[in-house]
């Protein structure tokens, strides 16, 4: 599995049926709703995350378990 975090003013371009999660209800977002996370197979990377920095599922979890980055654990 591989993560993304995207900024929230992305929350409805994703096309929910390349990603793990369902729709814009589902997904992970900081404490300050400025960012959210989107997850899928590293062998089908959707469209929206073409450009974006990509992360494992260690790196996303030591991303989230940070309180200095505003994540809800």
């Amino acid at each position: 599995m591989i993560y993304c975090i995207l900024n929230i003013e992305s929350l409805n371009d994703v096309n929910y049926s390349e990603v793990i999660e369902d729709s814009a209800l589902t997904v992970r977002k900081n404490e300050y709703n400025t960012e959210f996370i989107i997850s899928f197979p590293d062998t089908d990377i959707p469209k929206i995350a073409v450009p974006l920095e990509k992360y494992t599922n260690k790196i996303i979890l030591e991303i989230i378990a940070s309180p200095l980055n505003n994540w809800i654990y």
